[in-house]
């Protein structure tokens, strides 16, 4: 990785940024500056310098400031491979805290059909909730039927708010009619959060759908 993409990482790891007064601006902090800069990268040629990287990283706060950059250069360029490439690195990420926000990267990006999701549904049963929840997210921005049946099955089984929320805001996006019945079903809840996701859900399938 070249020396300007590592001092990224390193600024956006800053240790001084750990230290603040009550009160303290963190937007003028060394992290929260790179972290901004990192998102408006839109250089193609960054893609596989930072996978090379992620791969071979051992400390995992660069690996995360690694995935952040991947995450938004990859959104920001249209790249369709480096879904796959977050979605196969699920099982080797053992700390809950990177592989939730590497997550919240890959909910962001499009997998295209023929996308292997099987690390992601399977992340979708997390015992650690930052995971779990996180892994339901990034089941958005696809086509596929496996992830829409995934989304279902937790309609249909699930009692954690959470998610119900977050499988219904999928839906709303990329929901299809046969999930209309599964979503009637909460639509009648009496947890309001459920109740007005699953209410959006339906109304934005429907309109989509053309079935108003």
């Amino acid at each position: 990785m070249d020396s300007i993409l590592q001092s990224l990482v390193e600024r956006m790891n800053d240790k001084n940024d750990h230290i603040m007064a009550p009160g303290f601006d963190s937007s003028t902090t060394i992290s929260w500056k790179a972290h901004r800069e990192a998102e408006k990268l839109a250089d193609r040629t960054l893609i596989p310098q930072l996978m090379t990287f992620i791969e071979n990283e051992k400390d995992k706060k660069n690996r995360d400031a690694a995935y952040f950059i991947l995450g938004h250069v990859a959104k920001n360029v249209g790249d369709q491979a480096t879904a796959q490439f977050l979605i196969d690195r699920i099982e080797r990420e053992k700390d809950k805290y990177v592989l939730s926000a590497m997550l919240d990267r890959l909910a962001h990006l499009e997998k295209p059909t023929g996308t292997d999701l099987t690390a992601l549904i399977a992340a979708t049963h997390d015992k650690r909730w930052q995971v779990g929840y996180a892994a339901i997210r990034a089941l958005t921005n696809t086509d596929d039927a496996a992830a829409e049946t995934t989304l279902l099955q937790i309609l249909d089984t699930s009692d954690s708010s959470y998610e119900l929320i977050y499988a219904n805001g999928v839906l709303h996006k990329t929901g299809t009619p046969r999930a209309l019945p599964f979503l009637e079903k909460h639509a009648k809840s009496r947890k309001r959060d459920v109740k007005h996701s699953a209410l959006y859900a339906i109304e934005a399938i429907k309109q989509r759908h053309n079935l108003i």
